[in-house]
């Protein structure tokens, strides 16, 4: 007898990207769970149109979110995608015949790789993420801010295929939200002590679009890759100037007591 499946998505305003996604795993989910945090656009009754179990959960930062998304489920396992990811069909494949066989693992990591400007990029914009676990596991997600991670108890695999992951619609989008993440990235630091340094200001996003472009191979990925990479470096230059302006305002408000 096959084990049961949960699938988990934290969602505000996605309407555009959450029909592409529960149109792919509705075969493969016993229940689809969704926490809402507000949407304003058709989020809801497009998950209502796949028959998904909608909670309505307050913001509190992605972790928390997700995690609120976990104690929902009810199932076997859980898979945990965000409502701009979309599993490939090998690894749809990959998930029934881990459901129809479970293993000794705890869970299983999948390959994620963005889909930018058209094209899936092998090398510039690809990453590994523990996604599908037991619920048995002791799943939990942790991390403040940004960058939050799944973490649970026991051994895990990689199993084959694509999770793709329709992060920008377009250019304009992936700038909006650069910013948006580098202030964030930029608090985050700074609340580890972290403060600003010049030399990591020149430094760091020559570093980080040299690894994007010619450490992962990003130049394969032709356009789309360079576009990336050169947008891996902007992200981190605006990390730290958003670090100097937190820095720059923690020193006045010292000189001022």
């Amino acid at each position: 007898m096959s084990a049961s499946l949960s699938v988990a998505i934290i969602t505000l305003n996605e309407a555009k990207n959450l029909t592409r996604t529960l149109s792919r795993i509705q075969n493969l989910a016993d229940e689809i769970i969704i926490v809402d945090s507000g949407s304003t656009d058709t989020t809801l009754a497009v998950a209502k149109n796949f028959n998904a179990k909608i909670y309505q959960n307050a913001w509190q930062g992605y972790a928390e979110q997700k995690n609120f998304a976990l104690s929902q489920c009810s199932k076997d396992y859980i898979l945990s995608l965000d409502a701009d990811e979309v599993p490939d069909e090998q690894l749809c494949n990959a998930i029934k015949n881990t459901l129809a066989a479970p293993s000794q693992y705890a869970g299983y990591v999948l390959k994620r790789h963005a889909v930018y400007m058209g094209k899936i990029l092998q090398h510039a914009f690809c990453d590994k993420k523990l996604r599908l676990v037991k619920r048995s596991s002791q799943p939990m997600w942790q991390g403040a801010f940004v960058h939050e991670a799944l973490h649970i108890e026991g051994k895990t695999q990689i199993l084959p295929g694509k999770l793709l992951h329709y992060s920008y619609e377009n250019f304009e989008e992936h700038l909006s939200r650069s910013i948006n993440y580098s202030k964030l990235n930029a608090q985050k630091k700074f609340e580890q002590g972290e403060r600003f340094s010049i030399i990591k200001l020149i430094c760091n996003p020559v570093l980080a679009f040299s690894k994007s472009y010619f450490w992962k191979l990003g130049f394969l990925d032709g356009l789309p890759g360079f576009i990336v990479s050169k947008m891996r470096a902007l992200d981190v230059f605006e990390k730290y100037l958003f670090l100097q302006e937190l820095s720059r305002r923690e020193v006045n408000i010292n000189d001022s007591c």
